[in-house]
């Protein structure tokens, strides 16, 4: 199993051709979807099928910080925990990391910001108590 500092959740992504640009690297537009993959992952973990139809989450805010480039070849993980969680929102922190022998090196890092809402009545709502309690429990 791997493990990368106080992650809980990791998951390998699989990277594909087509992510890599005219530099032989991935390109970094790509980051953004590798984080999404993680973050859906995580919260359907934590909170089992979520109905997307009715209630979820919306991303209202992300930041990248980009370290060290990803190269096809490359193994890639994706590792998402919740920093913060608000009245309304969480907030997530990923990191990408890249096995290296045996060790895993930081190639990028992001906070998202993601506020509950309600789809049929498209307004945000309190973060319920259920989903609170289920990220204070896996994060413990």
């Amino acid at each position: 199993m791997i493990q990368f500092q106080d992650y809980r959740h990791i998951i390998p992504i699989q990277l594909r051709f087509a992510d890599t640009d005219k530099l032989n690297h991935v390109n970094n537009a790509n980051y953004a979807t590798f984080i999404e993959l993680g973050r859906v992952h995580y919260l359907n973990k934590i909170l089992g099928r979520i109905n997307w139809s009715e209630t979820g989450f919306i991303l209202a805010r992300i930041e990248l910080d980009f370290h060290i480039p990803i190269q096809l070849q490359d193994e890639i993980y994706c590792c998402t925990k919740t920093m913060r969680i608000g009245n309304k929102s969480i907030t997530t922190k990923t990191a990408l990391v890249k096995k290296v022998n045996n060790d895993l090196i930081e190639v990028a890092t992001g906070i998202s910001v993601l506020v509950a809402m309600d789809y049929v009545n498209n307004v945000s709502i309190p973060l319920p108590d259920l989903w609170r309690k289920s990220f204070e429990e896996f994060e413990k």
